[in-house]
């Protein structure tokens, strides 16, 4: 889409190319794409805050069906964000890297 915006217009290019000839429709198609795109990310990232605002995962959405108000624990939206990506720092949470756990011994060789 910047090409088309930005650049200037190609005066020694072939105007029969299509690409050329139909450069306003290529990018209708491109920023229709965009939006659609980021509506369907958008609503994937409502669905996970949902999910984990409820404490449920996507499958037991489905396998239990409709959610009832008894059913849904509300801890607050911090919270629950802190259980899922840990107490450290709220700008660590973009980086998922986190130092080995070393688990003990006799848990190693259990049988």
């Amino acid at each position: 889409m910047v090409h088309f915006w930005v650049y200037p217009k190609c005066i020694t290019c072939d105007k029969d190319v299509f690409y050329i000839k139909h450069k306003i429709w290529f990018l209708y198609l491109l920023t229709l794409m965009g939006i659609l795109m980021s509506l369907f990310m958008m609503a994937q990232c409502l669905g996970q805050h949902f999910n984990i605002l409820i404490n449920r995962t996507t499958l037991e959405n489905i396998a239990k069906g409709h959610i009832k108000a008894q059913e849904i624990n509300n801890r607050g939206c911090l919270k629950a964000y802190r259980e899922v990506f840990g107490r450290n720092s709220m700008l660590l949470w973009w980086l998922p890297c986190r130092p080995r756990r070393i688990l003990p011994y006799q848990h190693l060789n259990a049988v």
